[in-house]
C-alpha cells in the first residue's frame, strides 16, 4: 500500500519541468552572452579596420544586431568605454601615428582618421591626451631635432 498525498504526480512533475526550464534558460543566457562577445569582437576588428568611417553607436549596434541601449550597455561592459569614446580613443591613436611619421597638416590628419570637424579633432585629442595637437606636433619635431642643428 502506498502512501501518497493527493496530486504528489502533479507536484513532482511540475517540479521536475520548472528545472528543466530553468536549465534551458540559463544554457540559453551563456548562449546568447558569447553571441554578443562574438559580435562585439567582430565590431572592434572592424573598427580597428575601418576607423575613418562614419560610425555612429546606432550603425555600430546594427553591426550587432542588437538595440542601441542594450548595445552600449553590453560594450560598455566587455570593452571598458562607452563605444564612441572608444572609437575617438582609436582615432587619436591613428592620427598620433600619423602626425609623428609625416608633416601634413592637422585637418588632413583629421579627416584621415575620421573627424569631419578638425576643431573637434583637436578638442578630443587634448581630451585624450592632455596637450593641443599642434603641441603634440611640434614636440615630436624638438625632440627629433639633433642638438647640433642651429636654432632660428
Amino acid at each position: 500500500m502506498q502512501l501518497k498525498k493527493a496530486y504528489y504526480d502533479d507536484i513532482v512533475l511540475s517540479s521536475f519541468l520548472h528545472m528543466l526550464v530553468m536549465i534551458v534558460r540559463s544554457r540559453q543566457q551563456l548562449l546568447t552572452s558569447s553571441e554578443n562577445d562574438f559580435s562585439i569582437d567582430r565590431l572592434v576588428m572592424q573598427l580597428n579596420q575601418h576607423y575613418m568611417k562614419n560610425w555612429t553607436v546606432s550603425s555600430m549596434a546594427k553591426y550587432c544586431k542588437l538595440s542601441v541601449g542594450y548595445f552600449s550597455h553590453i560594450f560598455k561592459e566587455r570593452m571598458d568605454a562607452a563605444p564612441m569614446h572608444y572609437l575617438n580613443d582609436l582615432r587619436i591613436e591613428k592620427a598620433k601615428e600619423l602626425i609623428s611619421t609625416n608633416t601634413m597638416k592637422l585637418s588632413d590628419v583629421a579627416s584621415m582618421v575620421g573627424f569631419s570637424d578638425s576643431l573637434y579633432f583637436s578638442r578630443v585629442f587634448k581630451k585624450t591626451t592632455g596637450i593641443p595637437p599642434k603641441e603634440y606636433q611640434q614636440s615630436l619635431l624638438t625632440a627629433n631635432t639633433p642638438n647640433w642643428w642651429p636654432d632660428k
